[in-house]
């Protein structure tokens, strides 16, 4: 065994680590934050939609509000989640980001496949960026819309697309579809 082919891993382990242990402490950081905030006038609509969802049902909704524009999904997640806030005592505007938030969480895990696959050098720093960007913070833990759910699902079809798992892929890119 070639003790550089070691090294080498035994280096990637241990930048996979760093990279774990400063994705968990933003990740901490954004639930903390975000448990303690009402976020923007999205979250107005979202608690809103949610509440007409729960009265009237997740396909009526398209009737009685012109402007909602949302898959049958996001209307299907909404009603679960007001049903998680009628029996947790957590907010809806808590519970509305979460996804958003685990999916920045898991994000940063598909960057990090992806950049090891190519060789790229700066792998860490490019993923240390992606992890305390700053738009990723505003827009999963305050904003409250579910655009990090659309990316993530967006990566993890090229990760798979990459991987010469088309079918998966195409599963994965479908569901996408039905986020945005």
């Amino acid at each position: 065994m070639n003790p550089d082919n070691n090294n080498s891993l035994s280096n990637t382990k241990d930048k996979f680590i760093i990279i774990f242990i400063l994705a968990s402490a933003m990740l901490f950081i954004k639930l903390i934050f975000s448990y303690n905030v009402y976020g923007t006038n999205d979250i107005s609509y979202w608690v809103s939609f949610s509440d007409i969802i729960q009265k009237f049902g997740t396909f009526k909704i398209y009737s009685l509000v012109p402007i909602y524009n949302h898959s049958p999904l996001i209307s299907w997640i909404l009603k679960l989640l007001k049903l998680v806030e009628l029996n947790s005592g957590l907010k809806f505007p808590f519970l509305l980001r979460l996804l958003p938030i685990f999916a920045d969480y898991a994000v940063i895990f598909v960057i990090w496949k992806l950049l090891c696959e190519y060789k790229i050098k700066n792998k860490v720093l490019i993923t240390v960026i992606c992890i305390i960007n700053p738009i990723n913070f505003l827009v999963s833990g305050f904003h409250g819309n579910v655009d990090p759910l659309f990316v993530f699902f967006v990566l993890l079809a090229v990760y798979f697309i990459e991987n010469n798992n088309l079918v998966v892929a195409g599963l994965i890119y479908g569901l996408r579809m039905c986020i945005k």
